[in-house]
C-alpha cells in the first residue's frame, strides 16, 4: 500500500490524504453531534476533546520514540493556530447543536474558497479566473442550501448558521497557518501545542459555569479525539505536498457521508434546496480539483 502511495505524484498523494482527513473529521463530528444532542456544555466538551487529543499525540510519540518531534521551532505559530482552533472548536460544537450534518458541511465548504484566496495572497499560488468563477459558484450553492428567503427560527437556528460561517472563516485562517508551518514544524509539535492550548483555554473558561459531565459521553469524545489526531497527520502531510486550494477543494466530500449519517442516525431528510445547493457545491469542488495540477512550492 505504501509503495503504491509513493508512486503517486504530489497532487494525487495530497488529494488522497485530504480525503482521508475529511472522512475522519466527519466520523468525529458525527460522534460529537450525538453528544451535543444531549446539550452537553460546549466549553467542557471542547476542553476534554482537545486535552485528550494532545495526550494521544504525546503517547504516540512515546510509543514511536519520536518525542523530539514535540519540540516546536516556531512556537508562536502553534499558539496562533491554537487561538484560531479554540474558536473553531467552540463554533463547530455550537453548529452541531443547532444544524443537521448535511447543512453544516455545505456551509463549511465555503472555507475552501477562503483558503484558495488566502493561498493566492500569502503563498503566491496561482488563482486563474476560472477558479474565481468556481468559488462564486460554490457560494451560490451554499446560498441555495440555506435558503435565506425562507429562514425562520422554527426551521433553522440562527446561532447555528452564525457559528458555521464563523467556523469556516476561522478554519480557513488556521489551515493557512498549517501551510506556513509545514516549512519548519512537525505535525506532532503543531497538534500537541495547539490542542493543549485549546484544552487549557476552554478548561479555564468552563470553570466559571461548571456542569456535571456524564461519563457515558467519554467514548464518543475519545472517537472524536482519535479521529482528530489521525486527521491532523493527514492534513499536515497533504498541505506539505500541494497547493492549499488542492487540499481545501475536497472539503465537499464531507457533505455526502454527513447527509448519510444524518439520515441513518437522526432521520434528517435534506430539503430540495439543500440537495440542489449541495449539487452546485460538489460541482464547484470537482472543478477546483480538475483545475489544480501543480504541486506546492515550499
Amino acid at each position: 500500500m505504501k509503495h503504491h502511495f509513493l508512486k503517486l505524484n504530489a497532487d494525487h498523494q495530497a488529494l488522497l490524504l485530504a480525503f482521508t482527513c475529511y472522512t475522519l473529521w466527519t466520523v468525529g463530528d458525527t460522534s460529537m453531534k450525538f453528544v451535543m444532542d444531549y446539550h452537553v456544555p460546549v466549553l467542557e466538551a471542547s476542553a476534554l476533546i482537545n486535552t485528550l487529543a494532545s495526550i494521544l499525540v504525546i503517547l504516540w510519540c512515546c510509543l514511536t520514540k519520536t518525542t523530539h518531534n514535540l519540540k516546536s521551532k516556531n512556537i508562536a505559530t502553534s499558539f496562533v493556530r491554537g487561538l484560531f482552533g479554540t474558536g473553531v472548536s467552540i463554533c463547530n460544537l455550537l453548529t452541531l447543536l443547532h444544524l443537521p450534518l448535511a447543512l453544516f458541511y455545505t456551509i463549511a465548504f465555503t472555507a475552501s474558497f477562503w483558503i484558495a484566496f488566502g493561498g493566492s495572497l500569502f503563498f503566491k499560488e496561482r488563482l486563474p479566473p476560472v477558479k474565481i468563477g468556481l468559488i462564486i459558484l460554490g457560494f451560490i450553492g451554499v446560498t441555495v442550501s440555506i435558503d435565506p428567503l425562507h429562514l425562520s427560527t422554527g426551521h433553522l437556528a440562527f446561532i447555528g448558521l452564525a457559528a458555521a460561517f464563523t467556523s469556516a472563516i476561522l478554519f480557513s485562517a488556521m489551515q493557512l497557518i498549517v501551510k506556513h508551518a509545514t516549512r519548519t514544524e512537525t505535525p506532532e509539535s503543531m497538534m500537541f501545542i495547539s490542542w493543549g492550548m485549546i484544552g487549557i483555554l476552554c478548561g479555564i473558561a468552563s470553570l466559571f459555569d461548571l456542569h456535571p459531565f456524564p461519563l457515558i459521553f467519554l467514548l464518543p469524545i475519545l472517537v472524536k479525539s482519535l479521529s482528530s489526531v489521525a486527521a491532523g497527520y493527514a492534513m499536515f502531510n497533504a498541505m506539505k505536498r500541494a497547493h492549499t486550494s488542492t487540499v481545501a477543494s475536497l472539503h465537499y466530500t464531507q457533505i455526502i457521508p454527513g447527509a448519510l449519517f444524518g439520515y441513518v442516525i437522526w432521520h434528517n431528510i435534506p430539503t430540495w434546496n439543500v440537495w440542489i445547493g449541495t449539487a452546485i457545491v460538489i460541482t464547484a469542488g470537482l472543478g477546483m480539483i480538475y483545475l489544480t495540477k501543480l504541486p506546492a512550492k515550499a
